[in-house]
């Protein structure tokens, strides 16, 4: 019996062997790092979706990095620490930014100058200038804020280079 089970224990030391190696084991999570909760965040400007902003929460307690990036429906999938789903509990104040490029690039050289503009007020962009907060507590799921009018303002100028 031992004989038949031999190739058995083999085949199961390999295979836990190979989920080792590449990688199939849990994430470790970073010391310090506290229990994340589920939350969604739901960005709108002029009360509709705000797509393709890059989201970050802010917070002067916690100490990781908690990002997003909002959907076709404005909806943030939070992360912290680049790769844990969820979101510390605390107050954040929130960046948004969104951006929108003019100008061309060639391969080789630029030729015209390339403007950079924020699509949302600048002043949103900034973690000691924005006027967003949110709560995560435990029990809420979800929030929705209003980043306010459409604009696109003037952030940066990237002069053609010259050979």
């Amino acid at each position: 019996m031992l004989q038949n089970s031999l190739p058995t224990i083999i085949r199961w030391s390999i295979l836990l062997g190979l989920f080792t190696i590449f990688g199939c084991q849990p994430e470790q999570r970073p010391e310090g790092l506290p229990i994340l909760v589920p939350f969604q965040l739901t960005l709108t400007q002029d009360s509709q979706p705000l797509v393709g902003a890059n989201v970050q929460l802010v917070s002067e307690e916690i100490h990781f990095p908690v990002t997003g990036l909002t959907n076709a429906n404005g909806v943030a999938r939070l992360v912290t620490y680049g790769q844990f789903s969820g979101v510390p509990l605390g107050t954040y104040k929130v960046v948004v930014i969104k951006t929108e490029t003019e100008g061309e690039t060639s391969n080789e050289t630029q030729t015209q100058p390339i403007f950079i503009y924020s699509l949302v007020d600048p002043a949103l962009t900034n973690r000691a200038t924005t006027t967003l907060e949110v709560l995560v507590e435990k029990g809420k799921k979800s929030t929705t804020l209003d980043v306010g009018k459409s604009v696109r303002v003037l952030i940066d100028t990237i002069e053609p280079s010259k050979m």
